[in-house]
């Protein structure tokens, strides 16, 4: 490849215009291999995604629970606390919870509950519902809540390559620690000269992260 040809490469690459999206399923912790994360290799700018909510415009919790016939369930909205004795069977018992929570006076006028895939489907009315920790939480029986983070802090790690005799090995990005609230972002990072990014996320529900390496057009 010619000189030309090179200038031409990078500049497209440093726009980074168009990210080649991938998910990183796993963001607890540092990254524990040099196989961790997404490759990033010949980027120069690379893109990443962090998002708090399943949707944007309301928060979302999902409920599970062991289904065990002679105990009570307790999901608390807000303030609210509901109890739901078991039924028949699990399939039920979620609809009961989910009628329970419709039902209630004060609950439905923040939250919409539904059953799906085996759980309970909790879903904000309004955007600036649940922007507080343990807005919904579990009580008595074997009950499990899954839901969107409100806050978190996520560090982007780099894959530097062998320098002297060190091995290939991970460094905190530059400007690699960002704050996000419920409403997540995006940051766009220079990461010319290494070979995959891993972003280690600290949260206080779930997230999603995608990395978008920019690539030639």
């Amino acid at each position: 490849m010619g000189l030309f040809e090179t200038l031409n490469r990078l500049g497209v690459l440093s726009v980074g215009r168009r990210p080649e999206w991938k998910q990183q399923l796993t963001t607890t912790g540092p990254p524990a291999s040099a196989g961790a994360g997404v490759s990033i290799a010949g980027s120069v700018k690379t893109l990443v995604s962090i998002s708090l909510r399943e949707n944007a415009a309301f928060h979302t919790a999902r409920v599970s629970l062991t289904y065990v016939a002679a105990t009570t369930y307790k999901v608390t909205i807000g303030a609210t606390a509901l109890t739901v004795a078991a039924t028949t069977d699990a399939a039920t018992t979620l609809q009961a919870i989910a009628t329970a929570i419709n039902a209630d006076p004060v609950a439905n006028l923040l939250v919409l509950a539904t059953v799906e895939d085996d759980h309970v489907v909790i879903r904000g009315l309004a955007q600036a519902v649940f922007v507080a920790d343990g807005e919904i939480t579990a009580g008595t029986g074997t009950i499990t809540v899954i839901q969107d983070a409100t806050e978190a802090t996520a560090y982007v790690h780099l894959l530097a390559g062998g320098i002297g005799t060190r091995p290939p090995h991970w460094v905190l990005a530059r400007n690699g620690t960002i704050d996000a609230e419920f409403r997540g972002l995006t940051e766009r990072l220079d990461t010319a000269g290494f070979d995959r990014m891993y972003v280690e996320v600290v949260a206080d529900g779930t997230c999603t992260v995608h990395i978008g390496p920019g690539v030639v057009e």
